[in-house]
C-alpha cells in the first residue's frame, strides 16, 4: 500500500510496456492460455471470472505474460518486485510465468477486494473498479484516493500517492486537473470510466 505500506503499490503500466528480452528463454503462452489460466484462478479462490480477467487486461491488455514497463512492473499482473517477492516470485522467469504471476495476482486481488469492501461496505457494479485502484496505488493509496474524493478534496492524500497518482500518466493528470479543488475525484472518475469499458468485454 502507499502512505502506512508503500509495498502493495503497483504503478500502472506504460502502454507501450514491451516483452523483456530475458524471458524469450522461457515458454511462450498465448493470449488464450493466459486467459484460461486467469479463469481457472478465479475458480480457485471464488473470485468472479469478469472482475479478474478486467483487472489483469487493465495491466496487461493483451495478457502479454512477458510484459515489462518503465517502472520495472513484469507480468501479466504487472508486479513490481517487492510485492512479486512477497507473494513468492523470486526470479525473472517467476514473474514472467503466468502461472506464478496469476496466482499472486489472484491472491492479492483477495486483499484488495477486502479493502475496498473495507471502505464501501459493499461491491457493487458501481465501485468494483476500486479493486483495480487497490491494485494499482495500494490499498492504503485507494483509501485516501477514496476518502479525499469523497471529502470533496478537503481531505488531503499524502504527498507521496499524489506524486504517484500523476505518475499514472498525462491522460490521468488531465483528468485530475479538470478537479483542481478535488484531483482524487478526477482520478477515479478516470479510473471508472476505463474500467466500465473493460468489464464490458467480460
Amino acid at each position: 500500500c502507499i502512505g502506512p505500506k508503500t509495498s502493495d503499490m503497483m504503478l500502472e503500466k506504460d502502454p507501450s510496456a514491451s516483452p523483456d528480452s530475458s524471458t524469450k528463454k522461457g515458454n511462450s503462452y498465448s493470449k488464450e492460455q493466459v486467459m484460461d489460466i486467469i479463469k481457472k484462478a478465479a475458480k480457485q479462490y471464488n473470485i468472479p471470472e469478469g472482475t479478474l480477467l478486467a483487472t489483469a487486461y487493465m495491466e496487461s491488455p493483451s495478457f502479454n505474460h512477458r510484459a515489462k514497463s518503465y517502472t520495472g512492473a513484469r507480468g501479466v499482473f504487472q508486479f513490481i518486485g517487492k510485492t512479486g517477492r512477497a507473494y513468492g516470485m523470486r526470479t525473472d522467469a517467476d514473474f514472467y510465468d503466468p502461472n506464478k504471476n496469476v496466482d499472486a495476482g489472484a491472491r492479492l486481488f483477495i486483499k484488495n477486494e477486502k479493502a475496498v469492501r473495507g471502505v464501501t461496505r459493499r461491491i457493487s457494479p458501481k465501485n468494483e473498479y476500486l479493486i483495480y485502484v487497490a491494485h494499482n496505488q495500494g490499498q492504503g493509496g485507494m483509501r485516501q484516493i477514496y476518502s479525499s474524493a469523497r471529502s470533496g478534496g478537503r481531505k488531503k492524500v499524502s504527498a507521496t500517492v499524489l506524486k504517484n497518482m500523476k505518475a499514472q500518466g498525462r491522460i490521468v493528470r488531465a483528468s485530475m486537473d479538470k478537479y483542481p479543488g478535488n484531483p482524487a475525484k478526477g482520478f477515479l472518475s478516470h479510473f471508472s470510466k476505463k474500467w466500465r469499458i473493460v468489464r464490458r468485454k467480460f
